[in-house]
């Protein structure tokens, strides 16, 4: 298995980074006079970046849309800010708070910029972020049904890191390196500690090189593929970064009527200790497609494939490859596959969706999972106020397999999107933002988990308040406080139990 993966990325490889095949999108991909085909750090997902670009986005200062496949990288990001800087240069009718904001990004990627102004590219090395969190949790830990993953309500979306009941304490640190144009390192090493334990881990760490217009990275970090905000279908940050191979154009690529367009492919090799298959690939493919400036759409596929005793053979290819089902006892790969959209409509309002199977019929997606969502930037005519609202629901299959019977899971965590198999979950957001980077949210959540074929089912209903401030222009505090109530706990009819979190994080940037 391992050898086919690697022939089929080095096909992709050479095909996406000769340029001259396709052509790169100038107007799109890489602003004219900028450095073409930059290599760039990423930005985590946890960044405040990923939040104030939606907002500037949402208020109409980038005519761009962004692409559903994360995490950016600071020279992508830097493009975006060069082009708000523009749209605001223009109208010169930003909000305070908005200002503040775009102020604050700026700062951040004032390297990045000058490199886009053909400013020269200095080697770096140095520390980009300290972060400090203390939490008080104290609740559940409930099982997902039908797989060998678990999860914990209020504590989700944050790269497999389990709360234990009482504090919680962390410290973690980013350091990074810019050594030549054609080679960067991020490492962040974290430390937690609660009442039960002491931990030190390496959350994520990666090194990237490039060939012509191809990043070449080798490490792991959180990666999210998809629009929703509170799960994706197939790939998320819930559960803990597996060490992978990824290859992703750096500058987009046009391709006629679809637009700029981009490509990221993933393989690693999972956990040697499951319970089914030991040390499965996961291997995937997906391209994201701007044709409009209001519209981008993405397509991708991930199979967990082979294994011990379950390797491909050649036989297998064609059936693979298209996806086509095998018999339960020869059966080597537990596919998704689907697509997802983002589409501005007027006043900036962006509505979104996301819709993959986990299975196949006549070759196309089937047993299928769906995404919906909307977001509104401009409650008022300042848009100091903001609102989403999301909806989701998977089938009984979703993330279950007859041979992969640990599930679409690495480490105890749904890959995808924590709601499990058989459920619907409605979200909904308030959001008020003031001058001086200050932010406040109102959250709520209701989950429906079904344990098929019982009637049973578990409802979990979460509020929580979220807020952020900078302290200093390098130090950001964040607060969260919420509860949460679940009936049926563990699927035990009129057993209710609750769940409780308060946390304090505190970030020093480093420019």
């Amino acid at each position: 298995m391992q050898r086919f993966v690697f022939r089929v990325l080095l096909v992709l490889l050479v095909s996406v980074s000769s340029p001259g095949i396709y052509g790169i999108a100038v107007g799109a991909g890489a602003p004219q006079g900028g450095p073409q085909q930059c290599l760039s750090l990423n930005i985590p997902l946890a960044s405040y970046v990923y939040g104030y670009l939606d907002k500037l986005a949402g208020l109409g200062y980038l005519p761009e849309m962004r692409l559903g496949v994360k995490p950016y990288t600071r020279l992508q990001a830097a493009r975006w800010v060069e082009k708000i800087n523009a749209q605001v240069n223009n109208r010169g009718d930003i909000p305070d708070y908005a200002a503040d904001m775009l102020a604050q990004l700026n700062q951040e990627f004032e390297p990045e910029l000058q490199r886009l102004a053909g400013g020269p590219r200095e080697p770096w090395l140095g520390l980009r972020e300290w972060t400090g969190s203390g939490s008080y949790y104290h609740g559940n830990t409930l099982p997902e049904l039908g797989t060998k993953a678990s999860w914990q309500p209020l504590n989700t979306n944050n790269g497999g890191y389990r709360l234990a009941d009482g504090g919680n304490w962390s410290l973690a640190a980013r350091l990074e390196a810019e050594l030549a144009p054609a080679l960067v390192v991020s490492v962040t090493p974290r430390v937690a500690t609660n009442r039960d334990s002491t931990a030190v881990s390496l959350t994520a760490g990666y090194v990237k090189t490039q060939l012509n217009n191809v990043e070449i990275q080798v490490g792991k970090e959180d990666a999210w593929w998809g629009q929703g905000v509170r799960g994706s279908r197939s790939l998320s940050n819930n559960a803990a970064p597996a060490t992978s191979l990824k290859l992703s154009n750096i500058d987009a690529m046009n391709w006629g009527f679809l637009g700029p367009t981009y490509f990221t492919m993933r393989y690693s090799v999972l956990e040697n200790d499951r319970s089914d298959v030991k040390y499965p690939s996961l291997v995937g493919l997906r391209c994201d497609f701007i044709p409009r400036s209001n519209f981008t759409f993405g397509l991708s596929r991930l199979d967990i494939v082979g294994g011990a005793g379950r390797m491909l053979t050649r036989s297998d290819l064609k059936d693979f490859i298209f996806g086509t089902n095998s018999d339960a006892a020869g059966d080597k790969w537990n596919t998704q596959a689907g697509g997802d959209f983002r589409w501005r409509l007027g006043n900036g309002v962006e509505v979104y969706g996301e819709v993959y199977g986990e299975d196949q019929s006549g070759y196309m997606p089937s047993q299928l999972s769906e995404l919906a969502g909307i977001y509104i930037p401009k409650l008022n005519a300042s848009g100091d106020w903001e609102a989403r609202l999301e909806f989701a629901h998977t089938l009984p299959c979703w993330y279950t397999h007859s041979v992969y019977t640990n599930g679409w899971v690495y480490k105890d965590n749904i890959l995808g999107d924590y709601m499990g198999s058989d459920a619907d979950r409605y979200y909904g957001q308030l959001a008020h933002y003031l001058p001086g980077g200050v932010q406040f949210s109102l959250n709520l959540e209701h989950l429906i988990q079904n344990a098929t074929g019982s009637g049973v089912q578990q409802k979990v209903d979460s509020f929580w308040l979220a807020a952020e401030q900078r302290l200093a222009p390098d130090v950001l505090l964040r607060a969260e406080v919420g509860v949460a109530r679940v009936l049926n706990t563990n699927y035990h009819a009129g057993l209710t139990s609750h769940t409780g979190l308060a946390s304090l994080t505190i970030t020093e940037e480093f420019f």
